[in-house]
């Protein structure tokens, strides 16, 4: 009997192999899940920063593009846009940027700046420009500005499409963060001929 006994009060090498073995593989997929997990919270932060960013910057230009006025209406000469077309229209615009009178008057541009990968916002006149996007949270990829009815004789109020593709910086999980993103935004004062 006493044999016996010592038998059954242990655990055998074999089963002790197997419950470790078991035991790792189940770790082992805990441990991937958790990472995992970690991941994509932090895929989600990214984007959220990214989307943060990127409204923020057409929140405001969207403001500013709803009350433009009309430059070189009243006398034909130019105050903000290229006095070289003598065309009184709302907007100037080049490649990933746009100039116009705002509400107050004041001569307004955005304009997307690939060395630093910003969107910036400047008055010409002052010369100070100011960032719309962040330069350590997001790189501005592309801005562009597509424009309808920018003069009074074409028979359309005029209204302006802005084009943003933004990802976020930082390693794997934050670049992954990529937003592309339209919007349409039509002047407020009537465009009359």
């Amino acid at each position: 009997m006493t044999g016996s006994n010592r038998f059954e009060k242990g655990f055998t090498l074999i089963e002790l192999v197997v419950a470790l073995g078991v035991f790792s593989i189940v770790m082992m997929i805990a441990f991937g899940a958790f990472l995992g997990a970690l991941r994509a919270q932090r895929v989600t932060f990214a984007e959220h920063s990214v989307s943060q960013e990127t409204r923020f910057a057409l929140e405001f230009m969207s403001r500013q593009l709803r009350v433009a006025s009309q430059d070189g209406g009243g006398g034909g000469s130019m105050v903000c846009l290229d006095a070289s077309n003598s065309t009184p229209r709302v907007f100037d615009v080049g490649a990933g940027e746009i100039q116009f009178l705002n509400g107050r008057e004041e001569c307004v541009r955005f304009f997307f700046d690939d060395g630093t990968g910003t969107i910036r916002y400047e008055n010409p006149a002052g010369g100070t420009a100011y960032d719309l996007t962040s330069p350590t949270g997001v790189t501005v990829e592309s801005l562009q500005f597509t424009i309808r009815g920018n003069t009074n004789a074409d028979d359309e109020q005029p209204r302006v499409m802005i084009n943003l593709t933004a990802r976020g910086l930082g390693g794997e999980e934050e670049e992954a963060a990529r937003l592309t993103t339209q919007t349409t935004v039509t002047v407020r004062t009537l465009d009359l001929p």
